[in-house]
């Protein structure tokens, strides 16, 4: 008995060892990535729950996470949580609420995604070594943080969101590991795409995809290479850029936010009148939604497919501002108001000065939030109310 346990001890530790390899190497969904990993669960009935186990867990989540398939990710943090407070130890508690965090960000419950990423960083102690519990051993403080920024804004908590960012990139500077800082600074250049901050993009996403070229993170280069596509100046080379960077994002098998590249795709085609496309890629997206369950970007599916309507029919205004009603609804029960003000600003564009339903819902949005922000959108939204009642 105590032979086998050895066996299957040093099974795992084996395991851990090939998955660190594939993840540096090929990214997070290469397919020979979770049968590494699953042989580790077969073997977690007959071992104690070791650190080497809870990596592999670690390990497996990445891949479902990024494969979209967040039912399998929930399961997989909730089994990683019990685990960590049987331990008691603060990386593996960390790892344990930001993987939970993330999960549920993507699936669209901001409220419980912010909680749990708070719950995370507030295991950030002194003496600990945050890198041993992921298989990228890059430090998941920075994940933690990153993802918390992102989760702040979308709550509508933008100032908030400013201070972890600024936290984050200090323990980057820190901690010194590449891995973290294509990492974050992939998320931030999200960020400044979902805060239409394009002139921002630039920056991050190049670094990021510099750093990613030198160090062999192949899965980070069509990633960073879809968000500077943004920055072209030249349209129908940028529409380009982006078809070829997605096209080789889903060769890759990369699932997570593909719900919003698609959108954000479609709206670039309606930019360039190619409707057809547009409609195409829009049905990938609601299909994406409906599958997966990725419910963080509703709003922006149905804000884009609302304004096409208004580009093909022009019958269209009525079944936009249905869609945009909609839009604003969907996000306010997900809690992102960023998400329903960029459907209700979309909504002012249709009727005002004379739809008054439109000045409420504008108005009933901005009381959503959770700070003042200095977005371009939140700003345009108090100088219209103002100047409406002038």
């Amino acid at each position: 008995m105590a032979d086998e346990k050895v066996r299957n001890q040093l099974e795992i530790a084996l395991h851990v060892l090939k998955g660190m390899v594939l993840l540096s190497s090929l990214g997070y969904t290469n397919p020979d990535v979770p049968v590494m990993f699953q042989r580790a669960l077969e073997l977690g009935d007959k071992v104690d729950n070791s650190p080497d186990l809870f990596t592999m867990i670690v390990g497996l989540w990445m891949y479902y996470l990024i494969k979209a398939e967040y039912g399998k990710a929930k399961e997989l943090s909730d089994r990683m949580l019990s685990m960590a407070q049987e331990s008691k130890d603060p990386p593996q508690l960390l790892q344990a609420y930001y993987c939970l965090g993330y999960t549920e960000y993507l699936i669209g419950n901001m409220g419980q995604a912010v909680a749990y990423l708070e719950q995370a960083v507030s295991w950030d102690c002194a003496g600990y070594d945050y890198t041993r519990q992921s298989p990228s051993q890059d430090d998941s403080r920075v994940h933690a943080y990153s993802m918390l920024a992102a989760s702040l804004w979308l709550w509508g908590d933008a100032a908030r969101s400013q201070l972890i960012q600024e936290k984050t990139f200090e323990l980057v500077d820190e901690v010194g590991q590449p891995y973290a800082e294509v990492w974050a600074l992939y998320q931030r250049s999200l960020l400044h795409h979902m805060r239409r901050d394009f002139d921002k993009i630039h920056t991050s996403a190049g670094l990021a995809l510099e750093i990613a070229r030198t160090r062999g993170f192949t899965f980070f280069v069509p990633l960073t290479q879809f968000y500077l596509a943004f920055c072209i100046d030249n349209p129908a080379e940028r529409l380009r850029k982006l078809r070829e960077s997605h096209r080789q994002l889903v060769d890759a098998g990369a699932g997570s936010t593909q719900s919003y590249m698609l959108s954000s795709l479609a709206e670039q085609c309606i930019d360039q009148e190619s409707l057809e496309e547009a409609s195409i890629l829009l049905d990938r997206s609601r299909d994406f939604i409906d599958q997966h369950g990725e419910s963080l970007f509703e709003p922006e599916y149905l804000r884009v497919r609302a304004r096409l309507l208004q580009m093909s029919s022009e019958s269209g205004a009525a079944q936009a501002r249905e869609l945009l009603q909609r839009g604003v609804e969907s996000a306010l029960e997900h809690g992102t108001p960023p998400l329903a003000l960029r459907c209700a600003l979309a909504l002012c564009e249709l009727g005002l000065p004379d739809d008054v339903n439109a000045e409420n819902i504008l108005r009933d949005v901005l009381g959503k939030f959770h700070s003042e922000s200095e977005d371009k959108e939140f700003l345009m939204a108090k100088t219209i109310l103002e100047k409406l009642h002038v």
